[in-house]
């Protein structure tokens, strides 16, 4: 009696391990179609039925790979969408959920590139990039130079370089475009405050002449002696053939005349 009950528990028991992987092979088989379509939405271009399918995959299957899997995606269509801001908050919120994922170092790299992207563009009929609000390239730059901290050796590595590159330019062509401001308005401290800044920042790399002239300008124009001759001396050494320096020896031999 004893020996026919014990079986019939565990031939339940048995029973109910088939049936429950069974179930959870079919919720996971459900997952994968339901993801693999809101994906063909997206590469679609149908962003928001792809947005309104991820988030059902998330609701629906929460303990789903694919749940996961929705939750990087989400970002992804914000930023095809060329919703950069909400692509950016995405993408970190992914980062906060899932900070150990194979695909951190894309999350990562992707908020970076979305403030990259909602930063101001140059086109012909608007005033340039330069002289508008700054405050996505300061945030691009801040979250390149944090990817490039934490995933090194990433296969975005190279490339997440490369636009950190143009990040800076960009900034510093701002810089340049706030100084020439200042010493347009005789504020002669703060553009040297400002070529100082970028400077330290930047060094003495390409492109950066024109800081260094303006520094020695903006020096010269309040008689500060010393550190104007310091300045130039960097001048001639680092940009011997930089137009700007055969300009501030223009100037200075104007003055000297007059």
């Amino acid at each position: 009696m004893h020996y026919r009950l014990a079986t019939t528990v565990i031939l339940i028991l048995l029973y109910g391990c088939a049936t429950t992987g069974s179930a959870v092979k079919s919720e996971q088989e459900s997952a994968k179609e339901e993801f693999e379509d809101a994906m063909k939405s997206l590469k679609g271009g149908y962003y928001q039925e792809a947005l309104d399918k991820f988030n059902k995959v998330k609701a629906k299957y929460p303990f789903s790979i694919y749940a996961t899997e929705a939750e990087l995606k989400i970002g992804d269509v914000y930023f095809e969408d060329e919703k950069y801001l909400d692509a950016a908050e995405s993408y970190s919120e992914f980062l906060k959920l899932h900070p150990s994922s194979p695909m951190a170092d894309y999350a990562s790299f992707r908020i970076a590139l979305s403030y990259y992207r909602d930063a101001p563009s140059d086109w012909f009929f608007l005033p340039p990039a330069y002289e508008k609000d700054q405050t996505s390239l300061l945030k691009a730059r801040d979250a390149f130079y944090e990817f490039l901290t934490k995933y090194k050796g990433s296969k975005y590595e190279r490339e997440a370089k490369g636009y950190l590159e143009e990040v800076n330019k960009k900034l510093i062509k701002h810089d340049l475009y706030v100084a020439k401001f200042y010493l347009k308005r005789k504020k002669f401290e703060a553009t040297e405050n400002r070529m100082r800044g970028i400077i330290n920042k930047y060094g003495y790399q390409e492109g950066m002449d024109e800081a260094l002239y303006l520094l020695c300008y903006s020096l010269y124009l309040q008689n500060k002696t010393e550190d104007f001759d310091k300045a130039l001396k960097d001048m001639n050494k680092n940009f011997p053939k930089s137009k700007y320096l055969m300009k501030l020896r223009d100037i200075i031999k104007s003055n000297r005349k007059g």
